[in-house]
């Protein structure tokens, strides 16, 4: 349970304005707090660590913060959970580089991608860079604009960049 973790935790996270009372060999799964951890960060050695996510990335909230911990704590949440969070959850997997949140998050996305959310996540992977993970799901969003944008309402197109409609309208006419 959360008080018997809380009880034998060696690390406070501080975050979103809560305290999560954590155990730094179970973090070390991610990147992030393994490095944070090492002997090359004063954090490494503090029994607190303040984290500020949601200014690293804006698409991080709480919420998918959460159910990131609980993944690392290898608990998953219900999927319609992680569903919700899946933009979220993908911003805190590729911030605290765990591939396995990555591709959870990846997959939800890809599975919701639909015309009405086609223009935020094109969006989102254009606005900042998220490594191979963006691109892979940039290629899936060109890929429906190519095959469904022509029916598309042109409201849904409001939130591609130029650059994006160019080579998805160039590609349609080169075919």
């Amino acid at each position: 349970t959360d008080d018997e973790r809380a009880q034998h935790s060696d690390v406070t996270i501080i975050a979103f304005g809560t305290a999560y009372k954590l155990h730094r060999i179970i973090l070390d799964r991610s990147a992030f707090f393994a490095n944070a951890f090492s002997g090359n960060w004063a954090e490494g050695h503090q029994r607190e660590m303040p984290l500020y996510p949601d200014t690293v990335d804006a698409s991080i909230n709480q919420a998918a913060f959460e159910l990131a911990i609980k993944r690392i704590y290898g608990c998953a949440a219900p999927a319609q959970e992680e569903d919700v969070e899946a933009v979220g959850l993908f911003a805190v997997g590729c911030w605290l580089e765990m591939p396995e949140i990555v591709e959870v998050a990846i997959e939800s996305i890809l599975r919701q991608m639909s015309p009405a959310t086609i223009g935020g996540l094109v969006q989102l992977v254009s606005v900042r860079y998220y490594g191979k993970a963006g691109e892979r799901i940039m290629a899936s969003a060109k890929a429906m604009l190519c095959r469904d944008g022509a029916e598309m309402p042109l409201k849904y197109w409001d939130k591609v960049p130029a650059d994006v409609v160019a080579e998805v309208v160039g590609h349609n006419l080169s075919d």
